[in-house]
Formats: C-alpha cells, structure tokens, sequence
C-alpha cells in the first residue's frame, strides 16, 4: 500500500477538504478515516467532552457504504468525491495501532489510500505527510505537534477573501516551524485559480511520492500524466 497523509494544525484546519479534493483530482479510489476518541464512539464525529457508548471495544470498523454515506460525514464528502473504497476507524488512543492494523486490512495490497487524521502518523509512515493549514493559525494542537517532524508538505487551505497579507504571514510561521518544508497555498474551490499552478505543484508532489495513478478525473484543467 502507498499512503498519502492527510493531517491538520487543528480541527478546523480542512483537511477533510483537501482529502476530497487530493481523492477527485486524483482519481484515487480507496480513503481512510481515523477518529481517535478518549470517552466514546461519536456518531456524529464531533469533538465532545465525554461521549458515551453503549459499545465496549477498543476500536470500531465501519465499512458499510449506507452508514459511510449518511448526512454530512467526513466519509461521505470522500464517497462523494469519487473514493470507491472507505473505511473509517473510531479508536481509543491505547487501541490505535491495533486498530489501523484492523483497517488496513480491508484494502487490496496495491491499494493507494488517502488517510485524514494526524494520529497515523504515530503508527505508520506515510509516502508523503501533508499538513493542512487554514490562513492565520494561532498554533498548533498537541496531535499536530508530535508528528511536525514527519510532515513532507504544507497546504494553506485558502479561502475567497484571503488577503495575501495573511497568506504571508501564515507562511512566515510555517517556514519558523519547519524552513525546509514546502509550502502550497491552495483554494479547494477554485483550483485553478492562478493559472492552476498551486494545483499542478501539489497534484504533482503527490503523484511522484506514490506513483501513478490508474484512474484520472478531468474535472480539472491540470491533470497528471503517467509519465
């Protein structure tokens, strides 16, 4: 398996969507979403103070695409996006590497998947380790710090209304925290904005980290070459 990474500063970070997009633009077809909860299984994947569950396991597989798909989940935004397989893992902290392992394992061995959650990289490495990063980020949280030293790759997950003012000042911080990491400031919605070279710069990145890819989408002007 090739894992491409998908970790924020925070949680609102958007690595959900970078996810998707890295899952459409790609055509990568199998993606991984990892929930680490301290008290509970949140069906909802919200953050909470202290879930309650009826299940007492240390680590939950959910591979049925009708529950993968329900509502506004993490997981159907990856559906929607073109992922064939997904897989999402809720796990308590101690169960985690028992837990990837268990998801892992419902992948084919060739299988390129797409992981959102900072806590793989506490188990596994990954072909290449993004970190998501909105505009202005006052930090990071502790999950993101424990695993700065493997990330390959900033996206600022840039917004309409973003000045560059902003922009530059959040990569002053990010060249403070790891100078020799590159950085891409990417607007999800408009990717080819700029002339698309923000996308032909990560898409590549990408691509040259976990090899090529079978199935393309052209959605998009740029789309990458099997060279």
């Amino acid at each position: 398996m090739r894992f491409i990474s998908i970790n924020g500063t925070g949680s609102d970070a958007g690595k959900t969507t970078i996810a998707a997009f890295l899952i459409k633009a790609l055509g990568v077809t199998s993606a991984l979403k990892i929930t680490v909860h301290h008290g509970g299984f949140c069906p909802k994947e919200t953050i909470c103070d202290g879930c309650s569950t009826a299940e007492d396991v240390p680590f939950k597989v959910t591979t049925d695409p009708a529950l993968l798909g329900e509502g506004d989940k993490d997981t159907a935004r990856f559906l929607k996006a073109g992922a064939s397989k997904v897989v999402w893992l809720q796990s308590y902290p101690e169960s985690l590497k028992e837990g990837i392992d268990s998801a892992l394992s419902y992948f084919e061995k060739e299988a390129k998947v797409v992981v959102e959650g900072n806590s793989f990289l506490n188990v596994r490495d990954a072909d290449i380790a993004i970190m998501v990063v909105p505009p202005g980020f006052k930090g990071l949280k502790p999950s993101a710090k424990e695993i700065l030293s493997k990330i390959d790759l900033f996206v600022i997950n840039k917004h309409h209304g973003h000045g560059e003012a902003l922009l530059e000042d959040t990569r002053s911080q990010l060249i403070s925290l790891r100078p020799r990491v590159p950085i891409v400031v990417l607007d999800p919605k408009n990717p080819s904005a700029s002339g698309g070279l923000a996308q032909e710069d990560l898409l590549k990145r990408v691509q040259e980290a976990i090899g090529p890819i079978q199935r393309l989408i052209t959605d998009y002007k740029f789309v990458i070459c099997n060279l």
